[in-house]
């Protein structure tokens, strides 16, 4: 095309772009545009650069167009070539709007499987990696690891200290008196896989079993005691006792007891009067 001629010719007369483009007042990137087929010179600008470098129009064009043909014809010819730089730039245009569309395609395919491999596990969590429902591995160290995308899931367990408030009831003790304790208990997971197989990952199904035990081993202890040993024993003796009698029971779900406290043990309101 006629950008390759001028670049070759040019290189023939050993001329850079720089001179060329002084010689016919134009700048460097004008001369740069024409040789890589970008624009094309006007009819007169043709005639310019054939003169400094020495050569006819038709051997610029190509020849041809013939030495006697008018300057029509170089016209012509120069709307051809330009007919022939759009095709070619529109053509160029849709490749490069194609390639980007599919770097932009595989940039998203990266992102969503960057998203599904990546694992963050908070300080306060315990992250399950599972796979077909079963788990893999048990992640207890807060930050980033990663995961097999698509096949791979993540659940996750609370890692912290929980409390649990359990309801006031009624409890009796060994001399037959009614009191009514209300109390709570710290605990937490210290076993996830154990506690994912036996409570299903459930920490209401978690506070249900603690509710019973925690409730039963407290009405063992208070039946085992008279009335006064009770009052006298709020000082923490009483949750000893508790905690005692609890003893490991709920390592077998995967739970830690760190302690049950009693908020309130008094006695029903119709027996205050008759105590004190």
């Amino acid at each position: 095309m006629l950008g390759d001629n001028i670049k070759a010719l040019r290189k023939q007369k050993g001329i850079s772009q720089e001179e060329l483009a002084s010689r016919i007042h134009v700048v460097r990137q004008t001369i740069s545009k024409w040789e890589k087929n970008l624009s094309v010179p006007d009819a007169a600008m043709i005639q310019k650069i054939a003169e400094e470098l020495d050569i006819t129009v038709n051997e610029l064009l190509g020849g041809e167009i013939k030495q006697d043909e008018d300057r029509d014809k170089i016209v012509e010819q120069l709307v051809r070539i330009n007919e022939q730089l759009v095709i070619r730039n529109r053509r160029s245009r849709r490749i490069i709007k194609t390639i980007i569309i599919i770097i932009a395609v595989i940039a998203v395919v990266l992102a969503i499987v960057l998203a599904n491999s990546l694992v963050v596990t908070a300080e306060n969590k315990y992250t399950l990696v599972k796979q077909f429902g079963k788990i893999e591995r048990i992640v207890d160290e807060a930050g980033l690891s990663f995961k097999i995308p698509f096949i791979q899931s993540t659940d996750t367990l609370p890692k912290q200290i929980l409390i649990y408030d359990l309801a006031a009831s009624d409890v009796i003790t060994m001399d037959k008196k009614t009191m009514v304790a209300d109390s709570y208990v710290l605990w937490r997971i210290n076993n996830p896989q154990l506690f994912v197989q036996t409570l299903n990952s459930q920490v209401a199904n978690a506070e249900s079993r603690i509710n019973a035990s925690v409730f039963m081993s407290m009405k063992n202890i208070i039946s085992s005691l008279e009335q006064t040993e009770v009052i006298n024993g709020r000082d923490g003796e009483l949750t000893q006792m508790i905690m005692a009698n609890l003893g490991d029971s709920m390592e077998q779900y995967g739970i830690e007891l760190i302690t049950v406290e009693i908020k309130r043990l008094d006695l029903p309101d119709d027996n205050k009067n008759a105590v004190y």
